[in-house]
Order: structure tokens, then C-alpha cells, then sequence
């Protein structure tokens, strides 16, 4: 089985990824008529981190293995440029922020927040929100949300 996901940093980009190996298909380009993704993919630190709902939850998968998001483990800190994404309690990546966060305020583009440029503050997110988490890469009405 495949998931359809689309990429976190590359617009319009998507892949096939296979959850039970964690292996990450060629990118093409999204047809918007008929691609439903269920999920994103991105790099931390060149890590490859894939989330995405499979038997009606968010999933992870990184570094090898697969989290749930709503495990209550994953947290998400930075402080001074650096950031850590906890998956759990013995395991953690460490990124160095993306620059674009630090030019935030000079951004006019509507709505831009720091997870925008940031997919562990995204996972993080996702993790304490669990409506939110529970409305995102659910096909609803022929289209996809979040």
C-alpha cells in the first residue's frame, strides 16, 4: 500500500511513499483534478520525516520508525536558532531553525506563521491540537483539507 503525500517545502510537488518500509517515491508534480494527498513530506537536519492519516490517524515516520501524533510525546522546542522535535522520550531531532522564521515580521503575506516554513513546529502542532490533527488530510467533499 501507498499514500499519496505532498511536499512540506516544494509547491505542488507530491510523492508516493510505502509507510510499512518508509520508503519516499519519485516527486512529480501534483494533478490538482485528481491527486488527494494524505499527508506531507520534508527534511529536518536531512532527515526525512513523512506524516500522514492512515486508518483514521496521523502518523509519523522518522529515522525508521513510525509515531503516533497524538501520543502526547511529541513537543517541539527552540532556543537560540536551534530546534529539537521530541518524538519521545528517548528519541529527538535537532535542527537549526529556518531562516525564514527570523524575517517573519517583514513578511505582508497574509496569515504566514512560523510552522509555515517549519515542519517540526508543523508536527508539533498537529501533536497538541487534536482537533486539529482530526480535520487534517481528510478528503471532505471532493476536497482536501489542511
Amino acid at each position: 500500500m501507498t499514500v499519496l503525500v505532498e511536499s512540506y517545502g516544494v509547491f505542488q510537488s507530491v510523492a508516493e511513499f510505502t509507510p510499512a518500509t518508509g520508503e519516499l517515491g519519485p516527486e512529480r508534480v501534483r494533478n490538482q483534478a485528481q491527486d488527494r494527498p494524505a499527508g506531507c513530506y520534508g527534511y529536518l537536519d536531512g532527515k526525512l520525516l513523512v506524516v500522514f492519516r492512515e486508518g483514521g490517524e496521523i502518523l509519523l515516520r522518522a529515522l525508521g520508525r513510525t509515531f503516533r501524533v497524538s501520543s502526547g510525546a511529541i513537543r517541539h522546542e527552540s532556543r537560540g536558532g536551534v530546534c529539537t522535535l521530541h518524538l519521545d522520550v528517548d528519541t529527538a531531532i535537532g535542527y537549526q531553525e529556518p531562516e525564514e522564521i527570523g524575517q517573519l515580521e517583514f513578511d505582508t503575506t497574509a496569515f504566514v506563521e512560523a510552522e509555515d516554513f517549519d515542519l517540526g513546529l508543523f508536527v508539533a502542532n498537529l501533536a497538541a491540537d487534536p482537533d486539529r490533527a482530526g480535520r487534517t488530510y481528510t478528503v471532505q467533499e471532493d476536497r482536501v483539507s489542511e
